[in-house]
């Protein structure tokens, strides 16, 4: 904001001293990236830094902006009459002109608009400001659709350039299958490297989940749930789980959100570390698992908290002195919640919990095995639990049982991977019913560095008592219909007659430093200009059939 009051950003950045007055007579323009600053950068330094404080003081800012800053029409884009400051995303913009920019440049403004209004949408949750959330998430939700009606023609933008493409994308301005097939995301034309022709660049194509692959979320970050749970609310779930960015000491349990459990909205963190007491510094808090009691209408989450040493009293169910550390919880049929929970010294126990689901009521069973990150699912009556063995961050070969009743008699513990395999890499935190099928969830530990940890997911096979987990490279995932299916059956292609031949891994897993968001991908071939070719890549689990031009 300037001295004088008003929200109008200087055309000058680093922006000039609040005594030295802007130079000319300048109305309110769309200032795309300038004014947005006013937004993008406390929530970046806070993504960077964890720092609250920033965050609060900064938050006034960030509405002052929204609120007074921009000058709308009456839909809440822009104005239409402003001067362009959008021409430098342009990439074939002419170096002599740089305004003459191929992609409008109030469809520059308005697309970081929306961006930057969706940011101010997840703002108040990480600074437990509920009541505002919803301002800012109904006005992202009117402009994306005043966006469309604005430049959007039967389903195609306006302008058909990198930078539209590129910041719809980006964005996330129109979700929907394939970042939207009706938005004509479905089909990007550039120039044949043989004919000069206008052909197919890629096709949206399945939404493909690759097990122990890096994931990233819509703040371009690998996503950081740990050892977590989920929960469904209407048609969208929500991953909530450990946020390792630091270590094993508490940071954050994040929230995630999507409607396909491939493209994860980042919502921000449900719980973050403070000053002092069981969330503060030098703690661990592991295992979250949120439910919601129909009853009272309140979402409870269950957690573990000790210190660093694995030392800590706390640990104990007070209403019982047992050691309380890996835990899961369950929901039966009937809607009784109950907690399974890792005693060290004396095994695996079952407990019921209060109608309320705040406190534990009674003992049910104790497993004698040293089993830890407990998971369980009903099926058909059956009730499957599924267990870690104990051996610290190395992944072991898990373990399960079934049984009639929570109070047993239960069956003796069995593999249900194959054995050798630590459970393919994996140690079990979820097993999710969705109707037609069952999904196992894992965490593929790294320590060090824990921040590397990746997740396997894999369909598994419940029958007659049974439970098999298949090692598969990767899977579609149909959430519709609760069902899963195959996907790429091959990894190998040959490059010519000579019998040479390249084996392509099916999926690619990175570290991501500093701001980068992209990652460039080099495939050199020879072949004539008569036929075309193409490959198919998955990123983040999104298929993309993409041409390729001799070299």
């Amino acid at each position: 904001m300037q001295r004088d009051g008003s929200m109008n950003v200087p055309h000058y950045v680093p922006i000039t001293a609040p005594d030295r007055p802007v130079e000319g007579n300048w109305p309110p323009v769309p200032t795309a990236i300038w004014g947005d600053v006013a937004v993008a950068g406390p929530w970046q330094a806070w993504q960077a830094y964890g720092d609250l404080d920033m965050l609060e003081e900064q938050y006034n800012q960030v509405q002052a902006w929204l609120d007074i800053g921009v000058d709308r029409e009456t839909s809440g884009l822009w104005n239409k009459q402003g001067y362009q400051w959008g021409d430098w995303l342009d990439p074939l913009a002419p170096e002599s002109d740089a305004g003459a920019a191929t992609t409008d440049k109030h469809f520059v403004a308005d697309a970081y608009l929306i961006g930057m209004t969706d940011l101010a949408a997840r703002m108040p949750r990480s600074l437990n400001k509920i009541d505002q959330v919803s301002k800012y998430e109904e006005q992202t939700v009117k402009l994306r659709q005043a966006f469309a009606d604005t430049w959007l023609t039967n389903g195609e933008p306006r302008n058909r350039t990198q930078t539209a493409y590129s910041l719809m994308l980006y964005f996330d301005i129109l979700v929907d299958e394939c970042h939207r097939k009706k938005a004509g995301m479905s089909r990007v034309e550039r120039s044949d490297g043989c004919t000069g022709a206008r052909r197919k660049c890629y096709e949206c194509g399945d939404k493909i989940l690759f097990p122990g692959a890096t994931w990233t979320a819509s703040n371009g970050r690998h996503i950081q749930a740990h050892g977590g749970g989920f929960l469904k609310v209407g048609d969208t779930w929500y991953w909530h789980g450990e946020d390792k960015t630091e270590g094993t000491c508490f940071r954050n349990i994040n929230c995630y959100s999507s409607i396909d459990f491939v493209q994860w909205k980042y919502e921000g963190p449900f719980l973050s570390r403070q000053g002092s007491s069981d969330l503060g510094p030098g703690r661990l808090v592991e295992r979250p698992k949120v439910i919601f009691n129909k009853l009272t209408k309140q979402y409870v989450m269950w957690m573990h908290i000790e210190d660093q040493e694995y030392k800590d009293a706390k640990r104990k169910l007070p209403a019982f002195g047992f050691e309380s550390r890996d835990i899961g919880v369950f929901v039966d049929d009937d809607d009784k919640a109950y907690l399974m929970s890792e005693d060290r010294p004396n095994g695996l126990r079952f407990y019921e919990l209060s109608n309320d689901y705040l406190s534990v009521t009674k003992m049910l069973h104790l497993f004698p095995e040293h089993l830890e990150s407990p998971a369980m699912i009903k099926r058909d009556g059956i009730y499957y639990l599924l267990a870690s063995q104990l051996t610290g961050w190395e992944l072991n070969d898990n373990m399960y049982t079934t049984s009639t009743s929570l109070t047993g008699p239960w069956e003796p513990w069995k593999l249900f991977a194959e054995a050798g395999t630590a459970t393919y890499g994996s140690q079990v935190t979820f097993v999710l019913d969705l109707g037609s099928s069952v999904l196992y969830m894992g965490d593929r530990w790294e320590y060090p560095p824990l921040p590397r940890s990746t997740y396997v997911w894999l369909p598994l096979s419940i029958k007659d008592r049974t439970v098999a987990l298949e090692n598969i490279d990767s899977f579609i995932l149909d959430v519709a219909a609760g069902e899963t299916r195959s996907s790429i059956p091959s990894t190998t292609y040959g490059l010519d007659k000579n019998g040479d031949s390249a084996s392509i891994a099916s999926k690619v897993t990175f570290e991501t430093r500093g701001t980068a968001r992209g990652l460039t991908l080099a495939i050199q071939y020879t072949s004539s200009c008569e036929q075309e070719q193409s490959l198919v890549v998955a990123v983040d689990g999104l298929t993309f059939r993409t041409c390729m031009s001799s070299m």
